[in-house]
This record gives C-alpha cells, sequence and structure tokens, in this order.
C-alpha cells in the first residue's frame, strides 16, 4: 500500500510539473513575451526562464523515473504476464521515450539554444540566424513530445488495469483487474451423509 502511494505521488508529482510547466511556458509566457517585447529582449528574456525551469524539469524527470521504478518493483512478474504485461511495458516505454527527450532538450538543444542566443553577433549574422531558427525548432518538436509523452504516460497512469492494484502481497500477478484483497483461499465444503435408522 505505502509502495504504491509512494509511486503514484512521485509519478503524479513529475508529470504535473512537466505538462503543467511546458503549458504555461509554451503556450503562455513566451508568445505574450514576444509580443510585448523586441525578438532580441524576449529571447533573453525566455532563455533566462527555461535555465531556470531546466532546474525544476530535472527533478520532474527524476520522481517519474523513481515512481516508475518503485511501481515495476512492487510489480515483480507483470512485464511476464501476457494478461496485464502490455501496461507496464507501455509505460516503461514511455517513460524511456521521455528520458531521451529530456536528454536531447537539456544538453543537445539548451546548451546550443543560449550560445546562439547570447552572441552578439546573432541578429546581423545570417548563417547563425539559421542556425538559430533550426535549433529553435527542433527545440519546440522536442518540447511538444515531451508534452504529449506527458499526457500519454498519464493516460497509462489512470488506467483501470494499473500494475499496482494488479498484484498480490507476495508479488504474484492476479488475473487482470483483480485487486489483491480478491484474492481468497478457495473455500471447503463439507459433505453430510444422511443417517438412515
Amino acid at each position: 500500500m505505502l509502495m504504491t502511494l509512494a509511486a503514484n505521488m512521485a509519478s503524479l508529482t513529475g508529470l504535473s510539473l512537466i505538462i503543467g510547466g511546458t503549458l504555461a511556458l509554451g503556450a503562455f509566457t513566451a508568445p505574450v513575451l514576444f509580443q510585448q517585447f523586441s525578438r532580441p529582449e524576449a529571447g533573453t528574456a525566455m532563455t533566462v526562464i527555461f535555465r531556470r525551469y531546466d532546474v525544476v524539469l530535472t527533478v520532474a524527470f527524476a520522481l517519474v523515473i523513481i515512481g516508475e521504478a518503485l511501481r515495476l518493483w512492487h510489480c515483480q512478474g507483470c512485464l511476464m504476464n501476457p494478461m496485464i504485461g502490455w501496461l507496464p511495458t507501455a509505460r516503461v516505454a514511455a517513460t524511456a521515450l521521455l528520458v531521451i527527450a529530456m536528454i536531447l532538450g537539456l544538453f543537445v538543444l539548451s546548451p546550443k539554444l543560449e550560445a546562439l542566443q547570447t552572441d552578439p553577433t546573432l541578429h546581423t549574422d545570417s548563417v547563425k540566424m539559421a542556425a538559430f531558427q533550426t535549433v529553435h525548432k527542433q527545440s519546440e518538436q522536442v518540447y511538444k513530445a515531451k508534452l504529449m509523452l506527458g499526457l500519454i504516460l498519464l493516460a497509462l497512469l489512470a488506467t483501470e488495469f494499473a500494475c499496482a492494484g494488479c498484484m498480490t502481497p507476495m508479488h504474484k500477478p492476479c488475473p487482470m483487474g483483480a485487486t489483491s484483497s480478491s484474492v481468497e483461499a478457495p473455500a471447503t465444503t463439507t459433505s453430510t451423509t444422511p443417517h438412515h435408522s
């Protein structure tokens, strides 16, 4: 019970930060800044904002990974169970893709964007501007991918047949949809033989 609660809290907190933060920055913060300020000023501001959000994003991804690791540990044997194995396998796949997107965004695209954004010759050098636009487009695609993967993982966690609810206390797989409390020992029946007087 405590293991399932800890796993769900870690995963849901991390996903909330990922989904909420991505929507807040992409749908609200960036458009407003680029409408109210010049492109160089807005770009500099977004660089600072993204740098700070990357710290939050790192913690969020760590929580998602911890939650999935706890869930799989509690759910030993799920991946080998043909009745429920598709769900944890799908969650692991979504988590792995989310981690790949995180690494690509944090350690590849963000440093490139920041280096180009802080270059004083960016807006006068057509080659650097073209490179910036290419990397910026790639970064947008990665952010959209992280948002979609976060929503998919949230949907998988919300399904009725979550792995944590399909396991007995001894970590043995139960039938699909069954919980550990529903697994009971078979009832014994006693038969009586009639006595003839």
